[in-house]
């Protein structure tokens, strides 16, 4: 089962206004063991989707085996190893089918920069460490961050949304998209 452990906690227990009242504090927060989630998302009073997380966790490492959603009319599956010590080493990826944006604007009505988005998108996006070629230039950052989008249909009021690709490099605190003549960003 799943463990919670707080190295150097103190813990006074004390009574006040009647009821009981544990205190505590913690130098670090451990969490060890396996993670099953299911749950039935809502928002804005809407259903969202059905949401599923099969995790497990080693104190400051979680291995996310899976992640998905159904909802939005498509599916959404991921998966990602994260060390908490070690976040430039972060791998994962998320792959998603049928993704209706039709129905986006549906739990935002207020915000008028949403309607009109429409059609569905399915696609990938990675993230891992970048690559370092001998030789080679050296990546922008340390996390290359992947992502390719096709859509059927897909628009913005009156203009079409094509397949979308972009390679971009990451240290968790600015983004740099990248395009060479080999692997150039596109939306078409």
């Amino acid at each position: 089962g799943l463990r919670v452990t707080l190295p150097g906690a103190v813990r006074p227990e004390g009574v006040r206004d009647d009821v009981y009242r544990p205190e505590m504090r913690a130098e670090r927060l451990w969490i060890t063991g396996p993670v099953d989630l299911r749950a039935v998302l809502t928002l804005k009073d809407q259903p969202l989707g059905d949401v599923s997380l099969l995790a497990d966790v080693r104190g400051r490492v979680i291995d996310l085996r899976n992640v998905s959603l159904d909802g939005l009319d498509g599916t959404v599956q991921g998966q990602a190893v994260i060390d908490c010590d070690r976040p430039l080493e972060t791998r994962g990826s998320l792959y998603f089918e049928e993704f209706n944006a039709d129905r986006i604007p549906e739990f935002f009505p207020e915000n008028d920069t949403l309607v009109g988005l429409g059609g569905r998108f399915s696609g990938r996006a990675t993230i891992a460490p970048a690559p370092v070629r001998p030789g080679g230039p050296r990546p922008l950052e340390p996390l290359r961050v992947q992502v390719d989008v096709t859509s059927d249909k897909g628009q913005y009021r009156s203009m079409s949304i094509g397949p979308m690709r972009f390679s971009a490099f990451t240290n968790l605190g600015r983004l740099v998209v990248q395009d060479s003549l080999s692997n150039p960003s596109t939306i078409e």
